[in-house]
């Protein structure tokens, strides 16, 4: 699917479910749609967003720009989340790979992990949930660039988490991540919280700057600096 543009439908721009594979949306717009910009869902395989914008999704059902959920796969690259309820979701057993895309100005969070797994390379969180949106007048209850649970697993190499309207990311549950380069800075509150039962560690990731402070760990969670 390329060059099309979906907008102001009732629920997503785009679905794709299971046992849909090897779909490709390039150069797409979806705007201001009730749900989800892209819902990729139920198992659907090998989905590939590229060079795509989704902005303006979600105000109707708590939606996000881009989600991945119920077991499906997808990459997303070289694409632009900007002013959605939320910027993307992958959850509920997917997988997905994230490629130097924009998750910015987003209403409530910027990116959400949720018993799931993410591998991403250059990309740009920032300016999420910091109430600066028309859509309602409701206040966001997150306003973190990331936020990672429910025994998800993460690994984001040479990404950008900054100036975000509470916690640059917050890793919790039994959730493992690993950060390499890149960095976490400006954010309104802490740059990295670490909670529960959570492993986080950092190769040469720069965290500094966050107005709430940069780092807090609580045992049993453990941060590990390599």
């Amino acid at each position: 699917v390329r060059r099309l543009k979906t907008e102001r439908f009732q629920y997503d721009g785009f679905s794709i479910k299971g046992p849909a594979r090897d779909v490709i949306i390039e150069d797409c717009q979806a705007m201001d749609n009730g749900d989800d910009g892209i819902g990729i869902a139920q198992g659907a395989h090998d989905v590939m967003v590229k060079n795509s914008v989704m902005t303006g999704n979600g105000f109707r059902s708590k939606g996000k720009g881009v989600l991945v959920f119920d077991g499906a796969t997808a990459t997303v690259r070289d694409s632009t989340m900007r002013s959605n309820r939320d910027g993307a979701t992958i959850s509920k057993g997917s997988r997905a790979v994230f490629i130097n895309n924009e998750i910015s100005n987003n209403y409530d969070k910027g990116l959400g992990v949720s018993g799931a797994t993410l591998t991403g390379l250059s990309n740009r969180v920032t300016g999420n949930g910091t109430g600066s949106f028309t859509q309602t007048e409701e206040p966001a209850p997150n306003r973190d660039g990331i936020r990672i649970g429910l025994n998800s697993s993460v690994e984001l190499s040479d990404s950008e988490v900054r100036s975000n309207g509470d916690k640059g990311m917050v890793v919790q549950d039994g959730s493992k991540v690993v950060l390499r380069g890149g960095d976490i800075s400006a954010n309104a509150g802490l740059g990295l919280a670490v909670r529960d039962r959570a492993r986080v560690e950092l190769w040469g990731t720069s965290v500094e700057g966050n107005k709430g402070g940069d780092v807090e760990a609580k045992a049993p969670a453990r941060l590990i600096t390599r």
